[in-house]
């Protein structure tokens, strides 16, 4: 697999045949990760400084660790992604827009040097939402969007055209829709089982916020249940909000709420390895049917991870359980 070099700012250095390990992940609602270990050579240690971007399969990560040991150079990056998490909204933002052209807004702003940039949106109609973000990253609001409203991305260069495009994305539905629908099943060997977590200790379902709000002299309380008759899972957090009427508060309460959801989700997902094509791509939701389900699950297939070594490649799924 051929392995690129670039500078930061998107210059080639080197194409690589190989390496002698190689580890990188695909993602649909965060950025992915690299691994790189290569032998070692003065020359090939100051090409992958921090901060240069390595490409491959079209995904970029940008290396923000290098490591010597054994003669051997030893390379983590971060998918292009995370470069959102340099954007701040630093002065307290209010509007009203769809979930989908928000994302896009928030995606249009990043800005690379040497690098044609472009983001493209959805055709999808959403309805309009009241937003109300301060002091919090574009990662993580572009984050809490895609959990909320089902959605995703894909970045992509395009070496031809020294081109990065972001493309938000809607997840497909390939469980619940009788004509598109792939089952995934334990019984029919389409799969190995690499890994099973259903982890629920820092799962919450109720979170209450409430805050000191001078210009009414009262504090103001607000909660948020999604126990839907479960035991609820309580969480209280007292929050500080630039906030000049109740509505806005409130606006602010709820992207609150949501990112503490999307913090402590349960986390309920299999790492499979797939044994035959299984026709499904990263944002799909396909049908699970597995034993340590009651019955057959809508997952999404949220992340790929690939590693190549000298005997081969190996490649797997992670699959998300709906909650």
């Amino acid at each position: 697999m051929e392995i690129r070099i670039l500078t930061n700012d998107f210059k080639l250095l080197k194409i690589l045949d190989g390496a002698l390990q190689l580890e990188y992940s695909e993602c649909f609602q965060d950025a992915g990760e690299l691994r790189l270990t290569l032998p070692f050579s003065q020359k090939m240690l100051e090409m992958t400084a921090v901060g240069a971007r390595i490409v491959v399969e079209e995904l970029v990560f940008t290396i923000d660790s290098v490591r010597v040991s054994d003669d051997t150079i030893i390379i983590t990056g971060a998918g292009i992604f995370d470069e959102f998490k340099h954007l701040y909204v630093t002065i307290p933002h209010a509007s009203s827009a769809t979930p989908n052209n928000y994302a896009l807004e928030l995606a249009s702003a990043l800005s690379l040097s040497g690098v044609s940039y472009s983001a493209y949106g959805l055709a999808t109609t959403y309805d309009t939402i009241e937003v109300y973000d301060y002091c919090t990253s574009y990662a993580s609001i572009l984050k809490r969007l895609f959990k909320e409203y089902g959605l995703g991305y894909r970045m992509r260069y395009n070496s031809d055209k020294n081109e990065l495009e972001f493309h938000l994305l809607a997840e497909v539905d390939k469980a619940y829709n009788s004509q598109s629908r792939k089952i995934i099943s334990d019984t029919r060997e389409s799969y190995e089982l690499v890994d099973y977590v259903y982890d629920v200790s820092g799962y919450k379902n109720y979170i209450q916020l409430l805050q000191w709000y001078p210009v009414t002299r009262r504090t103001i309380t607000r909660a948020y249940d999604r126990s839907y008759g479960d035991t609820k899972r309580v969480l209280c957090e007292a929050v500080s909000i630039p906030a000049e009427t109740e509505g806005e508060l409130y606006m602010a309460f709820e992207a609150r709420a949501i990112s503490l959801f999307n913090e402590h989700r349960m986390r309920h997902y299999y790492v499979i390895r797939p044994t035959r094509e299984l026709g499904i791509r990263v944002g799909d939701i396909c049908r699970l049917e597995a034993q340590e389900l009651s019955r057959g699950s809508g997952v999404l297939f949220s992340e790929r991870r690939v590693r190549l070594l000298d005997t081969g490649r190996d490649e797997l799924y992670v699959l998300e359980v709906d909650q």
